[in-house]
């Protein structure tokens, strides 16, 4: 057998890719202005992020999403079409069931 190098394996499923993704396509996520404090993904369908601003000028949901949907179009193309929920972190429902995107089976 012909040994090698070590392997990459590169995957597109995990949430932090779609936090990556957000934070090229939102200037505000890159510049560190807006955080995302959460993300959940059923790959190929949705995905969920939770965000707060550090600026209270600045709308976390409004700048994610762009103007006419823009950014968040943008990573959604970049996911295979996955609908992206946006929704305003919220430190006293951090541990319920708004995060996860899992559909009942």
């Amino acid at each position: 057998s012909e040994l090698r190098g070590p392997q990459l394996f590169f995957t597109r499923t995990a949430p932090e890719f779609l936090i990556e993704l957000f934070k090229l396509e939102v200037p505000e996520v890159g510049q560190g202005l807006i955080h995302i404090l959460g993300a959940a993904r059923d790959p190929g369908v949705r995905a969920k992020i939770a965000v707060r601003s550090t600026d209270a000028r600045i709308d976390p949901v409004g700048a994610c999403v762009g103007m006419r949907g823009s950014r968040v179009q943008a990573v959604s193309n970049e996911i295979a079409g996955e609908r992206v929920d946006i929704i305003p972190y919220d430190e006293n429902r951090r541990s319920s069931s708004s995060m996860p995107c899992r559909r009942p089976r």
